[in-house]
């Protein structure tokens, strides 16, 4: 039993190599993506994906795989040619989508698009409707939306509190670890009418006595405060941007230790958290002594950092594969092969006694013979990984795994067996012969539980674009 185990993954991995040389004609299959089109633009990372594939009269559609940046999975396939499946996509900027259609004729097409994924937005709200979104957390003063005549409506402080100094948060569940991101807001009559009049927006707020607010004046002035266990402290990067509209658009960036602010698209002053006092926290507004100011559109959008595609980056459009490369590579396999079908025999003699004594075998397995088999296992894979294999490796441990933990029902299991390793000797005489197999494609994925295995090897020879 315990060379049973070695030798699954030895007829998994012939299996795998037999699969390499599918698609070496691909000149009649036709793929098309028909949503989303090439350049789209989405600020959803998750999108239906859609297509149609055609293949030459005699051929069946056999399976389409679609892949984002290079990370493939199966989509769902109609009988009219038609597919789709839900992709999402892992990067802001370009992402390379593509679908793969694959024959029982061994004839590949395909097709790409680039989606953009722009920033993320965390919360936005126009306060269309009459109401503010219940996200909004009021910690002083009481807060409403009312309509004004010529901006719609508007968010703003209620006349009695106008005197107090007033706050009021973004409170998602996740608001308060947010970290790099920019506000966005429409302001209005910002410097008031009063001799002390300010009018702000908030970031990072820990809670109401820990945050960064950016302030405008009654006399025009913009500066930073910050206020630490309720303490305030004096104006920091203070400067005067000359307003002179009643209305301006103001968006604060805070990136790391740095916070700038930018008035109609034009940076006015920026401020340096040099002690890191804080890294985090929820954005809001602020009121005092303003009875006129109000606001709307506010938007808060990621500007957290994320990895780039290399495909997208390097924009690479992977070339047609090198089939006599491929063939030479499975040559130089040989060898190993060679030994891997010394095992082959092994395994058909063992399910055979296996066969034969099943009942006794039944009760003669123990917990420490599927622990040595374990150890035989990992040991396989490393060496397995020296060939550049242990991804495949890890999913036919899984496999593994899975038929331990069954041990009892392998009984039924040993006829099926006998046939994959009479199949899999057939396609292990000669390198040559793997080269033009393509007889387990589609049954790989059923007898792995995974249909990526086999095709990532698509992936990285180049098949997929």
């Amino acid at each position: 039993m315990k060379r049973i185990g070695i030798s699954l993954l030895a007829i998994s991995l012939l299996v795998l190599l037999g699969t390499i040389s599918v698609g070496q004609d691909n000149a009649a299959v036709q793929v098309r993506i028909t949503a989303p089109t090439d350049g789209f633009i989405t600020l959803s990372p998750k999108l239906k994906l859609q297509g149609m594939a055609t293949v030459p009269e005699g051929a069946k559609l056999d399976l389409v795989l679609v892949s984002v940046n290079g990370k493939t999975h199966k989509a769902d396939l109609k009988p009219d040619g038609s597919f789709e499946t839900e992709i999402e996509l892992e990067y802001f900027g370009e992402n390379i989508v593509s679908a793969t259609a694959i024959t029982d004729t061994n004839a590949i097409g395909s097709t790409r698009v680039s989606v953009n994924l722009q920033r993320r937005v965390l919360f936005f709200d126009d306060f269309e409707g009459g109401k503010p979104r219940p996200e909004w957390a009021v910690a002083s003063g009481t807060w409403t939306v009312v309509k004004d005549t010529q901006a719609g409506w508007v968010y703003t402080i209620a006349e009695q509190h106008w005197q107090e100094d007033t706050f009021t948060y973004v409170a998602t569940p996740g608001s308060r670890q947010w970290r790099d991101y920019a506000v966005g807001v429409d302001v209005f009559n910002a410097r008031g009418y009063s001799g002390d009049s300010r009018t702000g927006v908030v970031v990072r707020a820990q809670d109401d006595q820990n945050k960064v607010l950016l302030i405008v004046s009654s006399d025009g002035w913009l500066c930073w405060r910050i206020i630490k266990d309720g303490k305030w402290s004096d104006c920091k990067g203070k400067v005067s941007p000359g307003f002179t509209d009643a209305r301006y658009r103001l968006r604060i960036e805070v990136k790391r230790d740095t916070f700038i602010a930018y008035v109609n698209g034009i940076e006015r002053t920026r401020w340096v958290d040099r002690d890191r006092q804080f890294t985090e926290g929820m954005p809001g507004l602020y009121l005092y002594y303003n009875k006129d100011a109000f606001f709307d559109n506010f938007k808060v959008e990621s500007l957290e950092a994320r990895p780039q595609s290399a495909m997208a980056a390097a924009k690479v459009s992977p070339s047609t594969p090198d089939w006599g490369l491929i063939k030479t590579q499975l040559a130089q396999l040989e060898p190993r092969l060679q030994q891997l079908d010394s095992r082959l025999n092994i395994v058909q003699s063992t399910v055979g006694e296996m066969h034969k004594n099943w009942p006794h075998l039944q009760s003669s397995v123990t917990p420490a013979d599927l622990d040595a088999l374990s150890h035989k296992v990992t040991g396989f894979q490393q060496l397995l990984q020296r060939w550049g294999q242990d991804k495949r490796v890890t999913t036919l441990q899984a496999l593994l795994g899975e038929q331990m933990v069954k041990v009892k029902r392998w009984g039924d299991d040993v006829e099926r067996m006998k046939g994959e390793v009479q199949a899999a000797q057939a396609r292990a005489e000669s390198a040559e012969a793997k080269a033009k197999s393509v007889e387990g494609k589609a049954t790989l994925g059923l007898i792995l539980g995974a249909a990526g295995v086999g095709l990532a090897l698509l992936v990285v020879l180049g098949v997929l674009k």
